[in-house]
């Protein structure tokens, strides 16, 4: 897919799993984005679920996805999906 005309980056953020302590990360980590990068970041967020499985799958769509220039992975099994990926 295509960068957004009106960002300048677009990321995504892999989640392993809904959790208090893992949706705190990921509000944290936007509220950054909007501090420190105001209307310059485009953000696409996906949620494995808790399946080790969809995050591999996850992992594996964005790898491939030209359009998305970072990935910010919370929970080790989301990072580890994000790293096997070749």
């Amino acid at each position: 897919s295509k960068r957004s005309q009106e960002h300048a980056y677009a990321i995504a953020l892999v989640q392993t799993a809904s959790h208090p302590a893992l949706d705190a990360v990921r509000e944290g980590f936007l509220d950054g984005l909007r501090e420190y990068m105001p209307g310059q970041v485009a953000v696409r967020t996906y949620n494995a679920q808790g399946s080790i499985a969809q995050a591999h799958t996850i992992a594996q769509q964005l790898h491939t996805d030209a359009g998305i220039q970072a990935i910010f992975a919370i929970a080790t099994p989301a990072v580890q999906a994000v790293s096997a990926v070749e």
